[in-house]
């Protein structure tokens, strides 16, 4: 009998020292944070909303809420995605940028990608201890960007906030742009006076224009 009740209080003590084992790694995970997603974009704009057949520059801006920039994430990503209807081929970038709408400098080491073949812009950054619940402007220019047809085409974008590779948010809408390569295009604009008090403007198209309207 004695060896029977050591073997339970064994047993029981194993059990007990089991449960109390798993009961703080269960509170481990209970007090790890959470990563904190952006819970929205709103306000994105693109601009000009216009483009004919000539190479021009492209100003982008996201605007997102709720990221957490006080957890210690790096390189947390925005991907702009542009349509086939956009030549990026000969685009570069300038005035990269990610900043907080709050008085805090919450964000630090501001990258950029550009992927012609996948028509992709990337901005990437590092939190900057900063404040759970932040809004952030992401914002670039596109210089150099083309069109190969004419039509409404839409920049989208997709967002991981919290850098853990998974897009949280995806397909947001930033802007639409209009295109019409078909249409001619300045070339060359001359002021003067032709000998009169009254000024003349001369302009040269990239074709003949028809102005009999």
């Amino acid at each position: 009998m004695t060896n029977d009740t050591n073997t339970r209080k064994k047993a029981s003590s194993v059990f007990f020292a089991a449960i109390m084992v798993i009961s703080m790694v269960a509170v481990g995970f209970a007090a790890a944070p959470a990563a904190a997603q952006a819970s929205s974009t709103n306000q994105g704009s693109i601009s000009p909303t216009t483009a004919d057949s000539g190479e021009q520059s492209y100003d982008i801006q996201i605007h997102l809420d709720g990221v957490d920039t006080n957890n210690g994430d790096t390189d947390a990503n925005v991907t702009s995605k542009f349509p086939d209807a956009f030549d990026l081929s000969s685009a570069s970038l300038t005035n990269q940028a990610v900043e907080s709408t709050g008085a805090g400098t919450n964000t630090t080491n501001v990258g950029s990608n550009l992927d012609d073949s996948a028509n992709e812009i990337t901005i990437e950054w590092d939190d900057n201890n900063g404040v759970a619940g932040d809004e952030l402007n992401v914002s670039f220019t596109a210089d150099q960007v083309s069109f190969t047809e004419s039509g409404s085409f839409d920049v989208t974008a997709d967002v991981d906030a919290n850098a853990d590779g998974t897009f949280e948010l995806t397909d947001q809408t930033v802007g639409t742009v209009t295109s019409d390569i078909e249409a001619p295009t300045i070339r060359k604009a001359t002021h003067y006076q032709n000998g009169t008090s009254t000024p003349v403007l001369e302009i040269a198209f990239s074709e003949d224009v028809d102005v009999s309207n």
